[in-house]
């Protein structure tokens, strides 16, 4: 019996490896041909598309047609769409097109982000020990609470290591099922056949039928399933780690998709949201919670970019019991990639047989535990054949994708033991019964440590359960969000998106997450306890912003077991232009401040400032002065553009200008103007963000003025 996330999130749910060297194996082969690449892209999302969230179907219409878009696919159960781009507009252009305007019912607009497989480690690729299969065996039943007698049970160190043997006693993974987020599996291995239940193929949402070969030109799912759940005592080579669980394969990986900047064939955010929120909810046979959904979901994959569609079905089905677990990549770095980088997540790293972390393994504060990722013997697809023609069968290979499995394997049998368990407890149980290795306690490297089976199983109950948090990230100031054209009694302040929300303990940081249009970060699987909860605003690379535009608040949040919290926060822009000039004549320093129907440009000349003041002085270096700042009531998540104007210059005169905004200061110019002449922000030479420049990332040009709160 799967428990669900007790907490009543509702609606809230709903508010979303670099590198592509490869390595081939140069061995005698099928028809098929293949290689591994080393993840995902050189690419980092999918061009000529971006992903929104929607708050109802006249919205969505609206979001499209304000970028000129079409859309193509959408998520209802999400609410969330996939919306094709007219020619000649960029992806970094729509999406900071739409996170500015704020359309009516946006909840959030982001690129479609390109992952990839994270691919076995070069280190320790062998073959040898392999055993040629039987191509026409069945499996035989397994034998109960004992130790398995497959002819390559000898060589799977990990098994040892782990205490497997002790651990079956206890439990074999009866009456679970394995989600295989992956690239395909061949269902047909002798092995793995007769384990499957109904899986599908995330592209086309066709069914997967058990028993069948899906695993198309890659090795990486067969080899990842057999870890998780190979059949034990059926004469045929290994055992998995649960060995009586049942498996379905979820491809997210397809050859159809493989092309430039998709080495791997990710079929996009979207497609993985609808497939894993199908596999974990609804199941094969089309009815929510009928025993045919998977329980735990293994995913050896992921990628750089923040994708909110995939977080919300994260989100979803880890509040409905389902164990997320991820391998921590094989990049040997301490660096966050996703989705192991979302809150809720059991991120998984790869030890050795001496205990102590391999050295491709990534490292970070989502690293959970480790298990054992190197020289991994397990199925191979039945297509891959030797010189003589006979199939491979099983092979050795390393990475975090070999661990993970490991770690998967573990939560199944913990669930047959403990089926009322929540994710929080499953994860947490492996945390405290794991062998601390390394650094005492937990660390970067190595997690909690090196999971042991056998005393998890071994426990007699549950650790308590974990809690969760909702940071509400706002503007301090009223908007016009009834969308009547005026601020009045029936409007409110809204929520800041693209904000970072990180939180930490003792300055270590616990976990990180991003804002959503509606200013909603959502944290899941906490540890109970006190956090302290530092936002910073405004994603300011991917969309343009200059550095100047982010800002920082504190705040902190106790939350205990089983309970969750609220965390109000409020941002509010401090802004002052100062413009000095010396020559002969006056200057304006013009504002364009915005309103619900526009920009209205405002000047010390102008009577109809509304949300700051103008005041003339002289500075002092005896220059003339002019000062515009922001009144603290100011209308909110805008660009205010500005402006130059020597219109009443009798002769050249030279200007300089100071931004500051939340403390941080810039300085612009000095600019020559002539007599008449208009400057606006836009056109400042060393605004950095108003011309393309690619080493900086800037693709396209910013907005040029101060982006405000």
């Amino acid at each position: 019996m799967r428990r669900f996330f007790s907490m009543a999130l509702g609606l809230m749910l709903l508010g979303v490896l670099a590198g592509c060297s490869t390595f081939s194996l140069d061995l005698a082969k099928s028809d098929k041909q293949f290689s591994i690449p080393d993840s995902a892209t050189a690419s980092d999302w999918f061009e000529g598309e971006i992903l929104v969230g929607y708050d109802n179907e006249a919205a969505l219409a609206d979001i499209a047609a304000a970028v000129g878009g079409q859309v193509i696919d959408s998520l209802d159960s999400l609410q969330a769409a996939s919306i094709a781009l007219p020619a000649g507009v960029s992806v970094p252009e729509a999406v900071m097109q739409l996170n500015l305007s704020q359309p009516q019912g946006l909840r959030f607009a982001e690129p479609s982000y390109i992952r990839g497989y994270i691919a076995p480690s070069p280190d320790g690729f062998s073959i040898n020990d392999t055993i040629v299969a039987s191509e026409s065996a069945t499996p035989a039943p397994a034998q109960r609470r004992g130790s398995y007698n497959d002819p390559l049970r000898s060589k799977q160190w990990a098994l040892d290591i782990m205490d497997a043997d002790s651990a079956w006693q206890y439990a074999t993974g009866q009456g679970v099922i394995m989600g295989i987020v992956d690239t395909g599996m061949d269902g047909a291995h002798p092995d793995l056949r007769g384990k499957q239940v109904t899986g599908m193929d995330c592209l086309t949402g066709n069914m997967i039928a058990p028993d069948e070969d899906f695993s198309q030109t890659n090795i990486h799912a067969t080899h990842v399933a057999g870890i998780a759940g190979a059949w034990g005592n059926n004469g045929e080579g290994i055992v998995g780690v649960a060995p009586e669980a049942q498996l379905m394969s979820m491809v997210i990986f397809n050859d159809v998709m493989v092309g430039p900047g998709n080495g791997g064939g990710y079929v996009g955010d979207l497609n993985v949201a609808r497939c894993i929120m199908w596999g974990s909810l609804i199941g094969g046979d089309g009815i929510p919670n009928s025993g045919d959904e998977a329980d735990v979901l293994n995913n050896s994959w992921g990628g750089r970019g923040y994708g909110h569609v995939l977080k919300a079905a994260i989100d979803e089905v880890v509040s409905n019991g389902v164990v997320f677990v991820n391998s921590m990549g094989n990049s040997s770095h301490d660096e966050v990639l996703y989705p192991k980088g979302y809150p809720g997540i059991m991120g998984v790293g790869a030890t050795n047989p001496i205990d102590t972390k391999v050295g491709f393994s990534t490292m970070g504060h989502n690293l959970s535990v480790g298990a054992p990722g190197i020289d991994i013997l397990s199925t191979w697809p039945m297509w891959h054949r030797g010189p003589d023609g006979s199939p491979y069968a099983y092979q050795h290979i390393s990475g975090t994708s070999m661990a993970a499995p490991q770690v998967t394997g573990a939560i199944a049998l913990l669930i047959e033991k403990f089926p009322d368990a929540t994710p929080y407890q499953l994860q947490k149980l492996l945390e405290v019964t794991a062998d601390d290795i390394e650094a005492p306690g937990y660390d970067r490297r190595t997690g909690w440590g090196r999971i042991n089976l056998t005393r998890a199983l071994q426990a007699t109950s549950l650790p308590a359960d974990g809690s969760a948090v909702m940071v509400n990230v706002n503007t301090g100031n009223v908007a016009d969000t009834d969308g009547n054209g005026f601020v009045d009694a029936n409007d409110q302040t809204i929520g800041v998106p693209i904000t970072d929300v990180i939180l930490t303990q003792n300055g270590e940081v616990i976990q990180f997450a991003q804002t959503n249009a509606l200013g909603q970060a959502l944290f899941l699987n906490l540890n109970p306890g006190s956090y302290d909860v530092q936002v910073a605003g405004g994603d300011t690379i991917l969309h343009n912003f200059r550095s100047a535009n982010r800002l920082t608040e504190h705040s902190s949040v106790s939350v205990s077991s089983g309970n969750f919290a609220d965390v109000n926060m409020e941002f509010n822009t401090q802004l002052k232009i100062t413009m000095q000039w010396t020559g002969d004549g006056d200057v304006d320093l013009i504002v364009g401040e915005p309103s619900a129907i526009g920009i209205e440009w405002v000047s010390e000349k102008s009577s109809s400032s509304n949300w700051g003041a103008f005041a003339l002085t002289t500075a002092s270096n005896g220059s003339n002065q002019e000062i515009y700042t922001l009144d603290e009531d100011h209308y909110p998540f805008a660009i205010y553009p500005l402006a130059l104007s020597a219109e009443n210059a009798n002769g050249p005169v030279s200007v300089t200008v100071t931004v500051e905004q939340n403390g941080a200061i810039e300085s612009y110019g000095p600019y020559v103007l002539q007599p008449g002449e208009t400057l606006y922000s836009s056109e400042w030479y060393d605004w950095w963000e108003n011309f393309i420049d690619p080493a900086k990332g800037l693709t396209v040009p910013g907005p040029g003025a101060p982006w405000v709160y």
